[in-house]
């Protein structure tokens, strides 16, 4: 599997799915490859459960922002667990490189 960038305009629409402002639904069946968790690194995934768990990091406190998501999709036909609404978010702590991660699904 390969990362590809994703475009800004694509950041916004995942944006607007996860915060279900206006028509999620109408929204999801418009853009139908971003309704689905994705692979990615950086930015704002396609989230299964809003808002986010938050996590800190349990060696200085602070805040763990999202460092990356692994959808289903992994480019094998199998996939990663056959059920394409799960996802394992990732989370990383700068200051102390602690990663925590968390398995999502709807």
């Amino acid at each position: 599997m390969v990362l590809e960038p994703l475009a800004a305009d694509d950041q916004t629409i995942i944006q607007k799915i996860n915060r279900r402002e206006g028509d999620p639904i109408e929204l999801e069946a418009k853009y139908p490859r971003l309704a689905t968790p994705a692979s990615q690194v950086g930015g704002e995934p396609r989230l299964m459960q809003w808002p986010v768990p938050v996590f800190d990091c349990p060696k200085c406190g602070a805040g763990m922002p999202i460092l990356a998501a692994v959808g289903d999709d992994n480019g094998s036909p199998l996939g990663m667990t056959g059920n394409q609404f799960v996802q394992v978010l990732f989370y990383f702590c700068r200051a102390c490189a602690v990663v925590a991660a968390v398995n999502i699904t709807d």
